[in-house]
């Protein structure tokens, strides 16, 4: 199956709650891996469906935080 590909806006504190936010809305998605876009204020995610009920699916998402202080959340 093709990876699906997608952008979420979040209004979030910083992109690490962004990331937490997402995982927690996301239950039946597994992040394999992610990597954070600091000047662009971005979370870059990949991630795989692990409920046995749905069919194999894998993605890349983007989540673009909206508010929240960036200086010194990358610490």
């Amino acid at each position: 199956m093709e990876p699906k590909q997608g952008t979420v806006t979040l209004n979030s504190a910083n992109p690490r709650e962004a990331l937490k936010n997402w995982i927690e809305k996301n239950p039946t998605r597994k992040v394999v891996d992610h990597y954070f876009s600091a000047g662009m204020n971005q979370v870059h995610i990949m991630w795989e469906i692990i409920d046995p009920n749905k069919p194999s699916a894998s993605g890349y998402e983007t989540i673009v935080v909206t508010s929240g202080n960036l200086p010194g959340w990358l610490v």
